[in-house]
């Protein structure tokens, strides 16, 4: 019976690994996995891949050094600090060719641009990509200065942790065992650092002039205040509070007939990109200007054979090429910086369907037609079950918003899964 046991546990190790988000991550983690990689667009092929985001990594079990072109590896490494003491870490190995610029898309006129070109003009920023984190006990923390207004907190919460002087602590040196991975896995850090995007110029500090001010300086937002940073709930025009009970992280076709028109609000969660907006119905004066909040309304979806189908989409303001969301903070610190659909998408008008989010209910099913983190045949092939419809007589699907309940663009077309 134990041997049985321990072949089916075997078995179940090599289908299912260890799957751990990256502000998870601990020091045992590295001692026993020197490397981990990134499971989204890594192992799509693979079983557990409905289940990851963006931030889930698994131990990587293959040959040493690390050198695949897909996944992205956290490597162990160690870092010396100004004073002379050593800490345990890691940093995300980065190719050699990292700052060569990208192939244009076929049927854009834009020239593209590096990576330095578009984060402060400067080499300095690898950094940004290889993320150097230090263990302090089980916590990593980070060298990113963060956006200026959340800037003194960063930097306060920064030595906090460390419990050392900004002289004790820069300049950094860190690196990783030339074994464990190829690439750019050793760097030199003479302060945080902060490299933004769109022109803006880059910055290195210690930040000492933030560690003598009063922590209670520090602006402690509101959830009111959270969401107008993020765009969707303008100081005019405040959400109507709601219970709990009341909020969805995913919508179903019951929640739209209690209620025909749903907002998306930030739910503070900064751990990962997952579960970052919660729906809460909306209660007030209709239509809702899509330009101030994130709207979701009913719509009906037409087939190219004629059959029809409810579903629901997000309304789009009418200038939703050039607008571009605020920057995604994550709970470690890190900025993801964002762009306009124009810039993204080359001023592609079909960008738009991934700005509609259209979704589909069939048989009781959700079908989201986005094939970026679920695997796409599988998605595919319960979409076409739940579909009695032949694959050719589906695509292009027309949509139509529910008239009346919001401002901007309601209706568009699918021309496949994308």
């Amino acid at each position: 019976m134990n041997s049985k046991r321990k072949k089916r546990d075997n078995i179940a190790q090599t289908k299912y690994p260890i799957l751990k988000q990256e502000c998870d991550l601990t020091p045992t983690d590295f001692q026993r996995f020197p490397v981990w990689i990134g499971v989204h667009n890594c192992d799509s092929d693979q079983p557990w891949y409905k289940q990851p985001d963006e931030e889930t990594y698994r131990p990587w079990i293959g040959k040493l050094p690390f050198s695949e072109n897909s996944g992205i590896a956290l490597v162990a490494a160690h870092f010396t600090l100004a004073d002379g003491s050593t800490y345990q870490g890691y940093c995300t190995a980065v190719r050699k060719d990292w700052d060569d610029a990208p192939t244009p898309w076929c049927g854009t006129r834009m020239t593209p641009q590096s990576w330095s070109q578009t984060h402060g003009g400067t080499k300095l920023s690898v950094l940004g990509l290889q993320n150097p984190s230090l263990f302090v006990g089980n916590r990593a923390v980070i060298f990113n200065l963060g956006i200026p207004e959340r800037r003194k907190k960063m930097v306060q919460r920064f030595y906090a942790t460390v419990r050392k002087k900004p002289s004790e602590v820069f300049p950094v040196t860190f690196a990783a065992d030339p074994k464990l991975a190829v690439g750019i896995i050793a760097g030199k850090l003479d302060g945080l650092f902060y490299f933004p995007t769109e022109g803006i110029e880059f910055e290195i500090d210690t930040g000492e002039s933030y560690v003598h001010e009063p922590a209670d300086a520090v602006a402690q937002p509101d959830v009111d205040s959270a969401r107008e940073r993020e765009g969707k709930t303008p100081s005019s025009t405040r959400v109507t509070h709601v219970s709990e009970s009341e909020s969805r992280t995913e919508l179903t076709i019951q929640d739209f007939q209690r209620n025909p028109v749903w907002v998306a609000v930030p739910t503070g969660e900064t751990r990962s990109l997952r579960n970052r907006f919660k729906f809460i119905p909306w209660r007030s004066s209709l239509p809702v200007d899509s330009e101030r909040h994130n709207v979701r309304i009913p719509a009906t979806f037409v087939l190219h054979d004629g059959s029809e189908y409810t579903g629901y989409i997000r309304v789009v303001p009418d200038n939703w090429l050039d607008i571009t969301p605020p920057p995604i903070i994550l709970e470690r610190g890190t900025v993801i910086q964002t762009k306009s659909p124009r810039i993204r998408y080359g001023g592609s008008p079909r960008a738009i369907i991934g700005e509609h989010l259209p979704s589909l209910f069939a048989k009781g099913k959700k079908f989201s037609f986005w094939c970026g983190i679920k695997d796409s045949d599988d998605m595919k092939r319960e979409f076409y079950r739940s579909i009695p419809t032949k694959p050719e007589d589906v695509f292009p699907i027309h949509f139509h918003g529910m008239p009346g309940l919001a401002t901007g663009i309601s209706s568009g077309e699918i021309e496949g899964f994308y």
